[in-house]
């Protein structure tokens, strides 16, 4: 289970190019970012990565499970005409730094 813990660190920092550990005085801690995604990305993925992180092994999915679900992604991102939202990407270095949602 650690390494799905893992597998859901490296789709949260593919997706928000953050990393997922800062500088803090002499070490290191967790980035405060970790696991929180833009309003816009997509709910599959983060809803897999979420599950990926979660702080009970129990929890999170088995490979096969991540595999199917990153299989059925890839079909329909590949059924469907690429279109590239910017919108969905950031470089903010945490959520402090990003901008507001824009309103409802």
């Amino acid at each position: 289970t650690s390494d799905v813990y893992s597998f859901g660190v490296l789709m949260w920092v593919m997706y928000r190019c953050l990393p997922p550990w800062v500088k803090k005085g002499a070490g290191y801690t967790r980035n405060k970012a970790l696991g929180r995604y833009p309003h816009t990305a997509p709910p599959a993925y983060v809803s897999l990565s979420t599950r990926c992180l979660s702080k009970s092994p129990k929890l999170r999915p088995p490979f096969s499970e991540v595999h199917a679900e990153l299989t059925a992604m890839y079909a329909a991102l590949a059924s469907e005409p690429a279109e590239l939202n910017m919108d969905s990407f950031d470089v903010y270095q945490s959520d402090a730094d990003a901008p507001p949602p824009p309103a409802s």
